[in-house]
Parts: C-alpha cells; structure tokens; sequence
C-alpha cells in the first residue's frame, strides 16, 4: 500500500544505505500526506541535507521532526551535533 509507514521507511533506509541523498529527499518530497506527521521521514531528510552540505535545511528537518514529537532523541541530539558543526553554540 502506498501509504505504508514501513514500506517507505525501509525504501529511505535502502537509500541512505546506499548514500543516495538526492534520492531521499525525492523520496520525501513523494510521500503521501499521511506520512507527513512521521518524524522519521523529516529525520531521513535531515541527515541528506546534511551529506549534500546544507546545514541550515537540514537543521530544518530537524526541528519539523521536532515539532511533531518533541520526545524524539534521536532528532534533539542530532540537532544538538549539528549547531555543534555550524558553531552556533548559543543553539545548543
């Protein structure tokens, strides 16, 4: 089914596997709405933004993450590397 939550995270894990960010961020951009409150696929986008260099769109992904599950840890402290590697201590 299209709109599978499984299915679409193991296709972005495939694709991360296989260091294709373009591919993810195609492939979230594609999701069905239904996904859209699934703070993985703003995650998966996270880390392409961040192999294609563009920290800012991938601090971006983060915080929509966040905003949809504020306890997601694995978000808060990738976030939390990722002001660490822009050097915007006051973030952190």
């Amino acid at each position: 089914h299209p709109e599978d939550d499984g299915l679409w995270m193991l296709h972005l894990e495939w694709l991360e596997q296989e260091g294709l960010a373009e591919e993810i961020l195609s492939a979230v951009a594609e999701a069905p709405a239904a996904l859209a409150k699934n703070p993985a696929l703003h995650a998966y986008a996270a880390d392409a933004w961040h192999r294609l260099d563009d920290l800012d769109a991938a601090i971006a992904a983060l915080r929509a993450a966040l905003e949809i599950a504020p306890d997601y840890h694995w978000a808060r402290d990738r976030l939390a590397e990722l002001y660490l590697e822009k050097q915007a201590y006051a973030e952190v």
